[in-house]
């Protein structure tokens, strides 16, 4: 792997290269068969209906027929075989079409015939980099743009073409070599940035909620820096989960998981909430970033009550199906945390930390020692825009920190 080369560059080029080896097979293909049926009709033409000017050429397509089936065997037989396709042109393809344009040089009328027939023989060739696409590099369309100027070139010596002419002819394969190269590098650019838009909006569209994950791409580089933003976090964890696991083969604890989420993260999302991260048998979200809002203690309670009705949906589910239910502990803190795109270069990810963070996860321990399924602290109620009917459990100490906060239960 290249340094510096991000984990979306290389899943780009690894799918240009799978298009690559596709598109030479193609080329490939086509090759033997467009070749395969000349050789046929020279045979035809030259030996079924007597037409001598089709006579003595049929070797050279015998030639390149024989060529074409030979690289196409070795591409099968090779892993990148496009690295061999895209140089067979200006080194096969062009070369005999030289040979088989100046063998029906002498039965052409004049020299502006010759011309003719020599650009349909470059188009020829244009036309086969085009099937064989997704190059886009400089040592293809160079060395491609110069074998044809010699192709072209000879042609016209042969046929005694005007100086003019074959003057306009170099102007003209030149200026279609530069634009072949610039445009190349122009797809090239457009495939790699649609590739990580919608690499990226994927990846929102798994954490986000609908209208967040169009605001932040909306925004600036420098606006998805870290940011500071106050906010709620609630951690959710499934009751005595090892235990349950501990009965189940890993398929159905899989299962049961995703089950779990799907009716969780469907809440946090219905609620305008984002998902930060799976935590095995639970789930982190928070509220009120990254668009800054003033009710996101409400939201998470909403989240928090609309879970509550999920999982009482799934266990009817599974009480039907014969499994056991599902008890969850929910815990909801509110504070200041710090937002961004956090972590290395090659893996990041748009994460949120700070003490509030730390402290959710805490009062979600909670949830056991009160045998209660969703606990808030005082934080979290003197930020409620709505008063919400609730009853205090008293103080608590928060482990690890050596503080107390007052909590509560809906």
């Amino acid at each position: 792997m290249r340094i510096g080369t991000t984990v979306s560059e290389l899943i780009i080029e690894e799918e240009i290269r799978k298009k690559r080896q596709e598109n030479s097979k193609i080329l490939n293909t086509l090759r033997i068969f467009a070749v395969g049926v000349f050789f046929l009709l020279h045979l035809l033409m030259g030996y079924f209906f007597g037409s001598a000017n089709f006579r003595g050429k049929e070797s050279y397509f015998l030639v390149y027929l024989i060529l074409a089936v030979g690289l196409a065997f070795w591409s099968h037989r090779k892993e990148n075989s496009y690295n061999i396709t895209e140089y067979s042109i200006s080194l096969i393809d062009l070369p005999l079409m030289y040979l088989i344009l100046s063998s029906w040089m002498p039965n052409l009328a004049n020299a502006s015939t010759a011309y003719l027939v020599s650009l349909h023989g470059l188009a020829f060739g244009m036309f086969f980099i085009s099937l064989s696409g997704l190059f886009f590099s400089k040592t293809v369309t160079l060395p491609t743009t110069l074998a044809s100027l010699a192709v072209v070139m000879k042609l016209f010596s042969e046929a005694d073409t005007p100086t003019d002419t074959r003057v306009t002819s170099i102007i003209i394969l030149i200026l279609s070599g530069i634009t072949t190269i610039k445009i190349s590098g122009q797809v090239k650019s457009l495939i790699a940035n649609a590739a990580q838009k919608q690499s990226l909006n994927d990846k929102l569209s798994r954490y986000f909620a609908p209208e967040v994950a169009s605001f932040i791409q909306t925004q600036s580089s420098s606006d998805n820096e870290e940011r500071a933003f106050d906010v709620t976090v609630l951690f959710t964890d499934i009751r005595d989960f090892t235990k349950m696991a501990s009965s189940m083969s890993g398929g159905e604890t899989i299962k049961m998981l995703n089950e779990v989420h799907e009716h969780l993260v469907s809440c946090i999302f219905l609620t305008g909430g984002t998902l930060d991260k799976y935590l095995g048998d639970g789930v982190m979200a928070y509220f009120g970033a990254p668009i800054a809002t003033q009710d996101h203690a409400d939201k998470a309670l909403e989240c928090a009550q609309m879970m509550r009705g999920e999982i009482g949906k799934l266990n009817g589910k599974r009480i039907a199906r014969g499994e056991k239910p599902i008890a969850l502990g929910i815990g909801i803190h509110s504070g200041p945390a710090v937002i961004g795109d956090i972590g290395a270069e090659i893996r990041r990810e748009f994460t949120i930390i700070g003490d509030t963070v730390n402290t959710s996860s805490r009062i979600e321990s909670l949830t056991k020692k009160h045998n209660v399924d969703l606990i808030f602290t005082s934080e979290t109620k003197k930020r409620l825009v709505q008063s919400v009917p609730c009853r205090t459990l008293g103080f608590d100490e928060i482990r690890g920190t050596g503080r107390q906060l007052e909590t509560f239960t809906l």
